[in-house]
């Protein structure tokens, strides 16, 4: 998305920050970032444009090597005593995750907690515990096989990728021009992945 971004528009400056979900839409409102692309739920403010890009699956991974990657199926009482690596508090896909073992009676107790995608499934692979992590950013260890994604049967775990900003945000034309292109790009990798 962003090669393709350079170069359409080789002239256009662009800032990415790593922001903290959970204060994303109180950045937005106060001005500090002119739009975010987040994987969660959808949000719902009345002061923001929220648009839906794509379903982003998540997986329940595991090394090839642990007990689990063999079964039919797993729930959440077949986690109960797995060490869990985790994103930081507030990581949308980790609370949901967390309130799906809850309605399974399941109270995560194990866990080591990671600022890094990288640095967790580096650990999955090690055998180190189980993760969630979105379905994307794991394609490469799934074709290698060195990660398995656990047939999951218990409430479904899809979030969504969407971009939002302030509904009076003056969106200029090379903002404008960025948002159709990740548009295309992230819509055309759903498909892929479908």
């Amino acid at each position: 998305m962003l090669r393709r971004f350079q170069q359409k528009f080789p002239r256009v400056e662009l800032s990415f920050l790593p922001l903290f979900s959970a204060l994303v839409p109180q950045q937005i409102a106060r001005g500090e970032i002119d739009f975010a692309f987040l994987i969660g739920d959808l949000v719902e403010q009345g002061n923001l444009v929220v648009e839906n890009l794509a379903p982003e699956p998540m997986a329940l991974i595991a090394s090839s090597k642990h007990p689990l990657a063999g079964r039919k199926s797993v729930r959440a009482a077949d986690v109960r005593n797995e060490t869990f690596l985790l994103t930081e508090h507030g990581c949308a896909y980790r609370v949901k995750f967390e309130e799906v073992l809850a309605v399974g009676g399941v109270a995560l107790r194990n866990t080591l907690e990671f600022d890094s995608v990288e640095a967790i499934k580096q650990c999955v692979v090690l055998g180190m515990g189980l993760a969630v992590l979105p379905r994307i950013t794991l394609s490469t260890e799934l074709a290698k096989g060195s990660l398995v994604a656990l047939p999951w049967s218990g409430p479904d775990l899809t979030m969504a990728t969407q971009v939002i900003w302030h509904k009076q945000k003056w969106i200029s034309p090379a903002m404008a021009a960025f948002l159709n292109v990740a548009r295309e790009e992230i819509r055309k990798r759903s498909l892929l992945h479908r």
